[in-house]
């Protein structure tokens, strides 16, 4: 097998990273300069588009350290099975990367994944070690978000925290019956303990950093997660009341929804294709019911809806939201008949039949009582 340089590990591995949908990227037609008109490319191999907490697009080196994988996934295009070309990055050539975009002015921040190799520990190591020298050797200052391995030793998660701005661990699939069916070598329960883990770490952090100015900060952006949706036998609403039980048990910044399609070589027991629309209908859901739930519920999603937002009296927030989440400028006021026509237009099912019943999801909107018409 010939060597990879540089740039073709960055093909290989910035193409196998555009599932990962925990950075949200914006889209547009492929065209470049090569023929001497015009200037500048939309084709930047591994530069996603992202939103700042103040409206400013900016961009992230968005690239998995390498795209062996020994788990076998049916609905990873990276399983142990899949016949994709591999690549793998070291961790030098991640920094050099990432510093040669960022003094170029490519980017401002790196989101980096993973396939495991080796072991859970090992691939840990080598993405601390990423984020570890950029921050000690460079005195990098940019946005860096981790996705780090539930199996991996609980030290080399907390060293994640301490580097990155934000760490994220994937739920994967929507039901605990469909992860057992489609990532038998993966436990929920394992997932569960990392993500709790990581809550209580960032909570400690944040009472810290209270109390003493030189206490370390500890993923101050937070944690999100990722779920795969329309791979399995999950519905809207089992997805939805999934998303909600994370934001409540683990304090989730945001939780993603990367929608299936299929892959080459796919398992013959996954769809044929993607449901349609499925994970529009759940971010609808979703931003629905958190805008008109009562204030400790839709705080979470609050920054994510508007950017006019002020923190109340006496309260301050030290922890930057992440730059992929863009706001909006505008205040919404909502009126009682409003609220009933969204209530039951998120519930409608699609006409692919793939949507749930009204009487089957969950929405937990409740209106605050003595509250007028602007909610936030």
């Amino acid at each position: 097998m010939a060597q990879l340089d540089v740039r073709q590990k960055l093909e290989i591995l910035a193409d196998a990273a555009k599932y990962d949908a925990s950075c949200a990227s914006s889209g547009t037609t492929k065209r470049n300069s090569k023929d001497g008109k015009g200037l500048g490319s939309t084709e930047g191999m591994g530069i996603c588009h992202a939103y700042a907490p103040d409206g400013r697009c900016i961009s992230l080196l968005k690239i998995l350290l390498t795209n062996s994988c020994f788990f076998d996934c049916h609905y990873c295009i990276n399983r142990k099975s899949s016949n994709v070309r591999r690549a793998r990055f070291t961790a030098k050539e991640v920094v050099d990367l990432t510093i040669s975009f960022y003094k170029r002015n490519y980017i401002e921040g790196l989101f980096l994944s993973s396939g495991i190799i080796g072991s859970s520990n090992y691939t840990m190591e080598q993405l601390v070690e990423v984020a570890r020298s950029l921050r000690e050797d460079h005195d990098f200052r940019g946005y860096i978000h981790l996705k780090t391995i539930p199996d991996a030793d609980p030290e080399l998660v907390a060293a994640a925290g301490r580097h990155a701005d934000r760490v994220s661990i994937n739920v994967e699939l929507p039901t605990t019956p469909g992860l057992k069916r489609l990532a038998p070598e993966k436990s929920a329960e394992r997932i569960a303990g990392a993500m709790g883990e990581m809550k209580a770490s960032i909570i400690d952090a944040r009472d810290a950093s209270k109390h003493y100015k030189s206490a370390p900060r500890y993923a101050p952006a937070g944690q999100s997660t990722q779920m795969i949706v329309g791979a399995d036998a999950a519905t809207d609403s089992d997805i939805v009341l999934r998303a909600s039980g994370l934001y409540d048990a683990f304090g989730m910044r945001r939780v993603y929804y990367s929608a299936f399609s299929p892959i080459p070589d796919a398992s013959a027991i996954l769809p044929l294709k993607r449901p349609p629309l499925m994970r529009e209908r759940c971010l609808r859901t979703q931003f629905i019911s958190e805008m008109l739930a009562p204030l400790s519920s839709r705080a979470r999603l609050t920054s994510c809806l508007c950017a006019s937002v002020r923190p109340s009296t006496g309260r301050v927030s030290s922890a930057e939201p992440p730059p992929e989440i863009r706001h909006s400028t505008k205040s919404f006021s909502v009126s009682p008949c409003t609220i009933a026509s969204m209530r039951s237009d998120a519930c409608i099912p699609a006409a692919s039949g793939t949507g749930c019943a009204a009487s089957t999801t969950s929405m937990r909107c409740t209106r605050p009582a003595g509250r007028g018409g602007v909610w936030w």
